[in-house]
């Protein structure tokens, strides 16, 4: 029996994810999918729209056997986090053979070898990332830049300037780089396939667009027009979606906005920078620009510099609504387990049996599996969820069981 991993955040589950779930399983011959999904905060630092458990129904209807939580503080970090935290996770479960992730180039081989390259870091390439960050460039766009110059100075083969920039402007390209970064770095027996992303690009807004992406379907629930998303969404999440629809969703960012302000003007300016992603200048610009007036969103927009991306502020300020630490060591891991099939239960008796990662089915057991740092990490998971919950109810007055009653969703075959 083979078995693939994917790592997701199904914001909400669409149609391009069932095309990768079935794909994953067609090019390796896998007979089981485990996904390794975020839980009710996301990579981009805003809450998902809808909760985790309505997520994992979506993917468990649609092919997955198995769905683990990736713990928040790893799910709103940078993709280099991200990324390592979820082969952290694939790998330590001990049965998983491939990992398979979109990506718009679909070239493995070209991820690889940009992979290699950042693990590395050669001496050249060093000196001239040092030189574009001097120049002021946000890390990111330093880090492109110095990837490239790099290249051409070495004259790589197949080397394509147009084609390397696009590479690393795409989303899930630098992801791709990243999960094939963590793969080596763990010197991890999982093989990784790439498949090339279809329909909408990720950042496309238009709902019409084959394949809408999940930022499209995101935008008609913003404008609470659910009987516009289109007809070719996968039949189970439309059907949650319109089951949920003003009972637990949508969930938008702005809707924490007073819980926002009431921490930031609880917080001196010296104590913002000790959660992660809040440097000091990040900070100063936060107590500047503390106002009554501003959303979530505008407070977002007004800190933006050319240094601050919004991506960084996104993260930074959830960081400390959420109250996540910068010290947190990456390597404490765990599975949280939201949901399985039943036929799926002969893999969480290998994962037990190899012993690698602890596994968390009741919450109750959670302090008694975990070692204090994990723990700790563990009681982020819970605080969020209570978090979201609790807008669930405030928005909506639908009560949601809590961590320690709700249980995984489980799927009969």
């Amino acid at each position: 029996m083979k078995t693939v991993g994917i790592i997701a955040e199904y914001n909400p589950f669409h149609q391009g994810h069932l095309y990768q779930l079935e794909q994953a399983k067609l090019l390796t011959g896998a007979t089981k999918v485990v996904v390794v999904m975020s839980g009710n905060f996301v990579q981009r630092g805003i809450p998902a729209i809808i909760d985790k458990y309505a997520r994992t129904r979506m993917a468990l209807t649609h092919g997955a056997d198995l769905v683990i939580e990736l713990p928040v503080s790893y799910a709103t970090a940078s993709a280099e986090a991200f990324a390592y935290a979820g082969i952290s996770i694939l790998d330590r479960l001990g049965f998983v053979d491939y990992v398979c992730f979109g990506s718009e180039c679909g070239d493995i081989k070209m991820l690889t070898q940009l992979a290699d390259i950042l693990l590395e870091e050669p001496p050249s390439y060093q000196q001239e990332l040092k030189k574009e960050l001097k120049s002021g460039l946000s890390f990111p766009k330093a880090r492109t830049k110095a990837l490239l110059n790099y290249m051409r100075l070495k004259d790589i083969n197949g080397y394509n300037p147009a084609s390397f920039e696009l590479l690393l402007s795409s989303p899930n390209n630098i992801l791709g780089i990243e999960y094939m970064k963590a793969i080596r770095k763990r010197k991890s027996r999982i093989n990784a396939i790439t498949i090339k992303r279809q329909g909408a690009n990720y950042h496309d807004s238009d709902i019409s667009l084959p394949n809408a992406s999940a930022t499209a379907i995101r935008s008609v629930l913003t404008n609470d027009d659910l009987f516009s998303l289109p007809d070719n969404l996968p039949l189970e999440t439309k059907a949650i979606l319109s089951q949920e629809y003003q009972k637990t969703y949508p969930i938008f960012r702005n809707d924490f906005t007073s819980l926002l302000y009431y921490k930031l003007s609880m917080t001196q300016e010296e104590a913002l920078t000790s959660f992660a992603d809040v440097t000091p200048e990040l900070a100063n610009r936060i107590t500047k620009n503390l106002t009554y007036a501003k959303t979530y969103d505008d407070f977002c927009l007004s800190l933006k510099t050319k240094e601050l991306t919004l991506t960084r502020i996104n993260r930074g300020l959830l960081h400390i609504l959420l109250s996540i630490p910068k010290t947190q060591n990456i390597e404490n891991c765990y599975g949280r387990i939201l949901g399985f099939r039943t036929g799926a239960t002969s893999l969480l008796r290998t994962a037990t049996k190899e012993n690698k990662i602890p596994l968390i089915v009741k919450v109750a057991n959670a302090k008694q599996l975990l070692n204090q740092e994990e723990y700790e990490l563990f009681e982020q998971d819970v605080r969020a969820t209570h978090l979201y919950h609790q807008m669930i109810v405030q928005k909506f007055h639908t009560v949601p069981s809590n961590e320690y009653t709700h249980g995984p969703v489980i799927l009969k075959e």
